[in-house]
């Protein structure tokens, strides 16, 4: 019941929000009511899946409220069921963790199309670690419909069997080449990575974005080692786990993602695998509480979110001051 508190308020909090809120937030809105069809969509760059989904919510209202409302229950919605596949009587505290993590501010205000992408992907990572091919197939489809970045964790599934030292040892030679990446951003230059966005996130095309090497970005994506050597250390995560298996998805993918970081808005990367984190730091929380008296819980809980503020949202918050 707390969980469906939890997402409930959080549904109602992004979903009936003002159209100021989120810097993406009016953009939305304004292709929304605007476009009539798939070709006013495809024309700056939106993927398939979130144009149907735009116009199908047009067919029963063009009320900006409605659809952001809709948008806000698709992402909850969705969040609130991989939670608890995997969580089960502890996704409330996961659910917790999320509705204070800056990234997942993000998802809602203003990547949105990618927060419902993410948010599906999630649910399909577990339907291939449980071997349940065809729904991870079909939702695998669907989310990269919602938004083309997701095509990246999905592309990692297909080495998977490398063990954590490798993917490890990715993330750290991506993070070190990405302060070159002036030196080899020319040779991706005729994929035109990363132009779509331009189109449409500013109709003057008086666009603001920073590109190149990101080393704050790079520091804050290496403090889940530490959360990785606290959990292994304390319990020895099993190789054969979905925690595991999730934690070389976060290492490949934020890899990529600074790799990428000559892309207009490559944080658009890097979010899919920060979004990872308070799964990973659950995970963390519920299995050190497991070896603990009961009575000493509620502290470890409560502890464990101030930690969690402090350390993955205190610096998204006093970066954006």
């Amino acid at each position: 019941m707390t969980s469906i508190t939890i997402i409930l308020i959080l549904i109602l909090g992004f979903g009936l929000r003002a159209d100021s809120v989120g810097s993406d937030t009016e953009t939305y809105i304004r292709m929304f009511q605007n476009f009539s069809g798939l070709d006013d969509y495809s024309a700056v760059g939106i993927e398939i899946g979130f144009s149907v989904f735009s116009l199908a919510i047009r067919t029963i209202s063009e009320n900006s409220i409605m659809f952001l409302f809709i948008i806000s229950f698709a992402i909850q919605g969705f969040f609130l069921r991989f939670s608890f596949l995997i969580f089960n009587k502890n996704s409330w505290f996961f659910l917790l963790l999320l509705s204070i993590f800056p990234s997942f501010y993000a998802l809602n205000i203003n990547v949105m199309r990618q927060g419902i992408a993410i948010a599906i992907g999630f649910i399909a990572y577990y339907y291939f670690f449980n071997r349940k091919f065809v729904a991870f197939s079909i939702l695998a489809a669907i989310s990269v419909s919602f938004h083309i970045s997701s095509i990246i964790p999905f592309i990692f599934l297909f080495f998977s069997g490398l063990s954590i030292r490798w993917t490890i040892l990715f993330w750290t030679g991506c993070s070190f080449f990405s302060a070159f990446s002036p030196l080899y951003a020319s040779l991706f230059s005729a994929l035109n990575l990363g132009d779509k966005y331009l189109n449409y996130v500013n109709e003057t095309s008086e666009v603001i974005y920073r590109i190149g090497p990101r080393f704050d970005f790079i520091v804050y994506s290496a403090l889940p080692l530490l959360l990785f050597w606290f959990s292994n250390n304390h319990k020895k995560i099993a190789t054969n786990s979905f925690n595991f298996f999730l934690w070389k998805i976060y290492f490949f993918t934020n890899g990529v993602g600074h790799f990428l970081n000559f892309i207009p808005y490559s944080d658009r990367f890097l979010i899919i695998s920060w979004i990872i984190i308070p799964v990973l730091f659950t995970y963390s929380v519920t299995n050190f509480i497991g070896s603990i008296e009961r009575k000493s819980k509620i502290i470890v809980y409560l502890g464990s979110l101030v930690c969690f503020f402090i350390v993955f949202s205190l610096p998204f918050l006093v970066r954006a001051s």
